[in-house]
Order: structure tokens, then C-alpha cells, then sequence
């Protein structure tokens, strides 16, 4: 973390959205909206003031002017540690270590150095996500200050900015759902009314936002969107911002036109309330977090089979002779969303159904969702509330999902739901498809990743497929997708030509150079099965169709 001890008095006007290097935010903000723990307190006349993120890499010979960051498995008890010396000779706010890492730090570092502890269990790229969003934001009371803001409640926020602008705000969270929104006016158009009452955006005007690419801009940049009026619609003009954490969206905040237009200078209070609103939202994610974790360790546990059924029942709340079902979610294409976010949408989501059910980051952009208490037998349930929730995803920042759905089983059982759902994404993901499916809706491609598996495992004779594999690779032949495409069409060679873009003549010829060159003799039935289990349960792209520009025929 860069540092700035510069004199108050000395230092230049702070604006939120400046960069945070000209005052920094003061060290003990960050350690309280971070959930850090502090050993140490200043080491110089005045507290330290962050203005900046560095992560430690040992392969660098660069000044540190941060903390150690992303480098847990680091060894600071190393006499002369590099990354002691160099945090303590720089210009370091403070250091940042994992518990473990804690005695070696304090014993070495000097006396008064500031070192801040992360909780156990702490997942690296949240906690770096967490800071930056801090710096993003800058100094929350300073900004806030500059337009009389308050940073404590959203609610207060949204009328003091509803004040501000001369219209109506909502704060959204990034799926839509209304977090906080300013007193209801009498020039309120009737959307902005039903969406107060309703706690989310109409699903029509969600769609006709997504249509215009207005998410699209909102997402992926920090200006603030202008949104046209909808006269046929009786739907005002709107003025909208995202309210990010680094790279992270937290949430958006909309300004709502009612009879008059907006104060001219809307859109800059929009982003000032913005700042305010993504530390207020770093601070409520920080106070749920802890319970969050605990629910997610017990979810763990049952996913997998292990640990004590009776106390992550106690925990979750979970009756152990009801049903419990499994589903795994992920985007699905590239986001900058992390795992965290999607689970905590998930939370949301099924938190306004009967059961009871925790969300488990699995790293990357995969959640699995555990859903215990069902009332009703079989996972068609789950299934209607998982799509209802990827049809609300589509017109948010998370965009389309894929998901795969798990039996419903007795408690002890939960392992086997959670198996299915992950071969039941895999088998979505190895289609190249989106939305809500069971192992019974994809049982063909479910079963052959299951038979990839066991046949991984297994000391198989060697088969024509590995030689045939050389050959091509050798000589720039097409004889393994020929032979794979010959067996897709059932030893039709007319239309297995058609799939390769060449002559069926020239299938017939290929067809005999395997037999000829490897000995593999198609009409013996046990042969054709092994080679084509071979072919359809191996990781390799599908084989080419009509008019994809493959007409080799060699």
C-alpha cells in the first residue's frame, strides 16, 4: 500500500473519482471496511494514509511500496526476508499478512510498523478486490463531505441525492433488485412507482434497456448512461451509473425525471453518490460475511461427504430427512464478475422460497448451490427457481447461465446430487449451451463423461486410435475424423462425404488406408464399439459438417 504522511493542511482539495494518491484513505478505514485486523499502530508522527495497492513479487528486484498481496505461501521467517526489507525501506503503509505469516512479521518488523492480519480463510482475490474498491472510492468522508452526502444509509443517501438532482433514486444491486430508493414524489412516473412497490425493475422495461444496449454501457465503463423517455409508455427520462468495487459492480444508482428535468449537474452528483454508495455496500457485505462463511463451510462439508452431518444441519438449519438438491452454476461466457458476486445473487434468489439453501464459491466463476428442506419430492422445484433466476440474470451485468441440476436426495446423500450436477455442467458446457438442465434432460452426454472417467482410470490395450492419432499429425491426414465420422452416420459413406465435404469415393479410399495401415477391421461389431467409446469419450473438437471449408481428401 502506497503511503502519504503529508501535513492535513498541506494537502490539495479531495474530489471523489481524483486519483486517491494526492491524500489517500487513512490506514485504520481501510482495516475496518476490509475486516482486517491491526497489530501495529502508526510508525510516524501521523497515521499512514493509503494511496495505493502493490503486490509483493519475489522474482522483482523493484522498490515495494505495498503489501503483500496474492503471496500467502511466502516464508517471511527467511533471515533478511526480501519482502521485509524492502516493505520496511519503501515507502509502505503497511504490511499485509495471512495468520500464519503474523509472529514471523512481528518479530522482524521494527517496533510501531503497521501490520494488518487478514481473517483465516481468507480467499486472496476477494480481499484485493475489497481494498481496491476502498482506493476506488477514495476517501468516503471526504467525498461525502464535498456534496454533504451521508455514507452510512442508503436510504439517506438515495433522498439526499433524490434532493440534489431534483428527482427520484433507486439503488440497484447488479441483478436488478431494489436496495434502497429515495421518498416516493407526485410527479413519480407510474414504472418508477411499480418498481418501488415490486422491489425490482418490470421485466418488460429490464428487456427494452438490454435491447438498447444500455447494460452494456452502464457494465462496462464509469459514466453515467443517458436514458431517453418512453412518452407512449408514460416512462421519463433516467440517468444511471454503476456503482463499482475496482472491477467489480456492486450495484447501480438511477435517477428518475419527473415534470421538471434534472439539475444540470446531475450526472456529476450521480457519480459522487456512487462513491458513497459502493463503500456503504463494501460495509454491508463485510458484516454478513462472517455468517456467510460459516453457512458456506457447513454447505461444503455435506457437498462433499465429509465432517459432522448433525452440526452442518444445526448451521444451515437443515432437516436431515428432508430432500436436498444440488445445482452448479456458471456464466457463460467471460464476465468480471467473480464467484462471490453470482453467489450472493444466488442467496438472494432462493432466500424467497420455502427451503432453506447456501451458495458456495467454488473459484473462477462456478457456484454450487445447496437446497435442503424440499417439500416436494424430485428436483423440478429447484429446477423452475433456477430459471426463473436465469431469465432475471439475462437483462443484469451477469448475463446468460449455465446450470446443472442434481437429484434430490435424503442429507447424507448430498455428495451424489453434487456429482450429477457437475457432470451435468460439464455436459452443457461441452455443448456449448446456457440454461437450467438434469441429468435426465443430457443422460447420453452425462453417461459419456461419466465412461471418460472410469476409462481414464483404466489399463487399456493399446487401440489403432493412438496410431492413427500419429499418423495424422505426422502427414497431415484426416483419418481419425473420417473414421469418426464414418461411424456417426452409421457406415454411410455417402453422407458421411457430405459431413466431410468430399467425394464418398475418397471416404471408401480412407476407410481402407486405416484397415491397411493399423489393422482396424470395421465389420467385427467389438471393434467398432471400443474404437468409437474411444472417439466419444476423449477431449477433442467435434468432427467437421457440411460446407465448415474442410475438403481435404487425402
Amino acid at each position: 500500500m502506497h503511503v502519504d504522511e503529508s501535513p492535513p493542511d498541506s494537502a490539495p482539495d479531495d474530489q471523489p473519482g481524483q486519483d486517491t494518491a494526492a491524500t489517500g484513505v487513512p490506514l485504520d478505514t481501510v482495516a475496518r471496511l476490509c475486516g482486517l485486523t491491526v497489530h501495529a499502530t502508526g510508525h510516524g508522527a501521523r497515521e499512514p494514509r493509503v494511496s495505493g495497492l502493490a503486490l509483493f513479487d519475489p522474482e522483482s528486484d523493484g522498490d515495494l511500496t505495498g503489501v503483500v498481496l496474492g503471496a500467502p505461501g511466502h516464508d517471511l521467517s527467511v533471515p533478511g526476508s526480501a519482502v521485509l526489507a524492502r516493505a520496511v525501506d519503501g515507502a509502505a503503509a503497511a504490511l499485509l499478512v495471512t495468520p500464519r505469516q503474523a509472529p514471523d512479521a512481528q518479530s522482524a518488523l521494527p517496533p510501531g510498523f503497521p501490520l494488518l492480519v487478514c481473517p483465516p480463510d481468507t480467499a486472496w482475490a476477494d480481499l484485493v478486490g475489497q481494498v481496491r474498491a476502498v482506493l476506488v472510492a477514495g476517501n468516503p468522508d471526504q467525498a461525502t463531505r464535498t456534496l454533504d452526502l451521508p455514507n452510512r444509509d442508503l436510504v439517506l443517501l438515495a433522498n439526499t441525492t433524490a434532493d440534489r438532482v431534483g428527482g427520484s433514486v433507486t439503488i440497484f444491486s447488479p441483478q436488478q433488485e431494489v436496495l434502497a430508493s429515495s421518498r416516493v414524489r407526485p410527479d413519480d412516473d407510474p414504472l418508477r412507482r411499480q418498481a418501488v412497490l415490486d422491489q425490482h425493475g418490470p421485466r418488460w422495461y429490464r428487456e427494452h434497456l438490454r435491447a438498447r444496449g444500455v447494460y452494456t454501457r452502464l457494465w462496462s465503463g464509469e459514466q453515467v448512461v443517458d436514458v431517453p423517455s418512453l412518452p407512449e409508455r408514460e416512462v421519463g427520462r433516467r440517468l444511471a451509473v454503476a456503482v463499482r468495487a475496482g472491477d467489480e459492480i456492486l450495484g447501480s444508482l438511477w435517477a428518475a425525471e419527473g415534470e421538471n428535468p434534472l439539475a444540470p449537474d446531475a450526472a456529476q452528483t450521480l457519480r459522487y453518490a456512487a462513491h458513497a454508495a459502493a463503500v456503504r455496500l463494501i460495509e454491508l457485505h463485510e458484516q454478513g460475511q462472517a455468517a456467510r462463511r460459516a453457512d458456506e463451510d457447513a454447505a461444503r462439508a455435506v457437498m462433499s461427504g465429509q465432517g459432522s452431518l448433525d452440526a452442518a444441519c444445526t448451521q444451515l438449519g437443515a432437516d436431515p430427512e428432508a430432500p436436498c438438491a444440488v445445482v452448479a452454476v456458471e456464466p457463460t461466457r467471460g464476465t468480471r464478475f467473480s464467484a462471490r458476486l453470482l453467489s450472493e445473487a444466488l442467496s438472494l434468489h432462493s432466500s424467497a422460497y420455502r427451503w432453506t439453501a447456501a451458495a458456495v464459491a467454488r473459484g473462477g466463476r462456478r457456484v454450487d448451490l445447496l437446497v435442503c428442506n424440499l417439500v416436494e419430492q424430485g428436483p423440478a422445484p429447484v429446477r423452475r427457481m433456477m430459471e426463473s433466476f436465469a431469465r432475471d440474470c439475462e437483462n443484469t451485468a451477469l448475463g446468460s447461465l449455465r446450470a446443472g441440476v442434481g437429484p434430490a436426495l435424503s442429507l447424507d446423500r448430498a455428495a451424489e446430487s453434487a456429482s450429477t450436477a457437475d457432470l451435468v455442467l460439464r455436459a452443457l458446457r461441452h455443448d456449448g449451451r446456457a440454461g437450467v438442465a438434469t441429468g435426465e434432460d443430457l443422460w447420453a452426454c452425462v453417461g459419456l463423461l461419466q465412461l471418460r472417467s472410469r476409462l481414464h482410470d483404466l489399463a487399456l490395450p493399446a487401440a489403432p486410435l493412438d496410431e492413427l492419432d500419429e499418423l495424422d499429425a505426422g502427414h497431415g491426414t484426416d483419418l481419425v475424423s473420417t473414421l469418426e465420422v464414418y461411424l456417426e452416420c452409421l457406415g454411410d459413406v455417402s453422407r458421411a462425404g457430405r459431413m466431410l465435404n468430399v467425394h464418398a469415393n475418397t471416404v471408401r479410399y480412407r476407410l481402407r488406408r486405416i484397415r491397411d495401415l493399423v489393422g482396424l477391421d470395421l465389420d467385427d461389431p467389438d471393434q467398432r464399439l471400443f474404437v468409437w467409446l474411444q472417439l466419444r469419450t476423449r477431449a477433442r473438437p467435434s468432427p467437421p459438417s457440411a460446407g465448415d471449408g474442410s475438403n481435404r481428401a487425402r
